[in-house]
């Protein structure tokens, strides 16, 4: 691999420790791919700060380079932790759980990173602008990053992130490149009935399991889709197949046109998504035997500030039963918005739970013995079950909300 004077001098440790070791990385990452040089990236979002997902070897990891000196040299966001900071407690999560939760967020946030602590940054947090070349990790960031904005990342995971953080560059290689982005496999979604964030979901879900690591190009989407529509569509697209980029054209901003989103090349698939598939997906998405349901979560990603507002509209003033929890799961940015507003103080008044800087996959429910969960993210869904042992009933939002406050479920 082809390394400027500087990429020399981090490698042979010149400019310490904790950047030769993060360099020696980056390169071997570099070289796994093929990639000839490494190129400077102007941002990161780092997803190895979730300590459920990365466990003691990653606490282990942060502190070492945070103890070599480490410190990151491009402005650094911070994904979800695995606890309410501030309230944490409150939740039942455990002493030693949230101990190692601590120290794993002092690490992080003593390497220079910003404590946005939420897996959709590009809600709250440091927004790429197009074009920009960045190194983002967490499925959903990077798939929207991608797609929706327009910014340059590869799938970047943990360890890795934190790397190119540290040293401020990535290999030259994947979709960091224009000719990698071209759409690959055509999807016709005309005449497709959406309306709900589930919807857009539900339609992620079967676009990624049927493009899997190919970037899908579809056809016949709504224009009045919104931000929290593409960031359903897209976790849901990540999380059923390796999606990392996709295009909708006259949405999303490489694909003004059907023969832009391709780059000119003849799709190497055609296929076509109808009203029945979807159905039949969201009917899969569901566990057979649910009759009733111990908690309604919804927030995965994180709920956006228009996403709280519509949940305290549904609400309406009304109690959520004594036997069900509601959690919702945000970002401390909306949060902070609406507490300037009635809208967080209503929802705590209904007795709705908020969750802030962490998911209900990713945190300690050892105190709470949940069987069974609502939720309207098709990322929740698909894990959920592996995760954390439990049926999930898959809805929209309005029948969440509707089962939390009746303490049932309608059909």
């Amino acid at each position: 691999m082809k390394l400027t004077v500087e990429e020399k001098r981090l490698l042979n440790g010149e400019r310490g420790g904790a950047a030769r070791l993060a360099m020696e990385i980056i390169v071997r990452l570099g070289e796994l791919y093929g990639a000839k040089e490494l190129m400077p990236i102007s941002q990161a979002h780092i997803d190895g700060c979730l300590y459920t997902a990365v466990g003691e070897a990653g606490l282990e990891f942060a502190e070492k380079l945070y103890g070599l000196g480490a410190q990151v040299v491009v402005p650094t966001s911070l994904n979800a932790t695995s606890r309410d900071i501030v309230e944490w407690s409150n939740h039942k999560v455990g002493l030693d759980f949230s101990e190692k939760n601590i120290r794993m967020e002092q690490a992080y946030v003593g390497m220079g990173a910003v404590p946005t602590w939420t897996c959709a940054p590009y809600q709250a947090g440091l927004v790429p602008r197009f074009g920009q070349q960045i190194a983002w990790a967490e499925s959903n960031a990077i798939v929207y990053a991608n797609s929706v904005i327009g910014a340059r990342t590869e799938r970047y995971g943990d360890y890795t992130d934190i790397c190119c953080a540290i040293v401020g560059r990535v290999p030259k290689f994947g979709l960091h490149l224009k000719e990698n982005r071209r759409g690959r496999i055509h999807i016709s979604c005309e005449g497709l009935s959406l309306a709900t964030t589930a919807d857009f979901a539900v339609l992620g879900y079967v676009v990624g399991e049927l493009a899997k690591d190919l970037i899908p190009v579809l056809t016949g989407m709504p224009t009045w889709i919104t931000s929290d529509h593409l960031k359903a569509f897209g976790a849901a697209a990540a999380s059923s197949g390796s999606v990392a980029m996709f295009h909708m054209v006259g949405i999303t901003p490489e694909a003004p046109d059907f023969k832009t989103a391709f780059q000119g090349v003849k799709p190497e698939v055609e296929l076509s998504i109808s009203d029945l598939m979807l159905k039949s997906k969201r009917n899969s998405l569901s566990s057979v035997d649910v009759t009733a349901v111990d908690i309604v979560t919804v927030g995965c990603p994180h709920l956006s500030a228009a996403e709280l507002i519509k949940i305290a509209a549904l609400i309406n003033g009304r109690q959520v039963s004594s036997n069900i929890e509601l959690w919702l799961n945000t970002n401390n940015t909306a949060y902070n918005w609406l507490e300037n507003t009635s809208v967080i103080s209503d929802l705590k008044k209904s007795g709705a739970k908020i969750f802030r800087d962490t998911c209900f996959v990713n945190t300690d429910l050892s105190g709470w013995g949940f069987k069974t969960v609502m939720t309207n993210s098709g990322k929740y869904a698909h894990y959920v079950p592996s995760r954390n042992g439990m049926k999930v009933a898959f809805a929209d939002l309005d029948k969440c909300i509707e089962t939390a406050v009746s303490g049932r479920i309608d059909n």
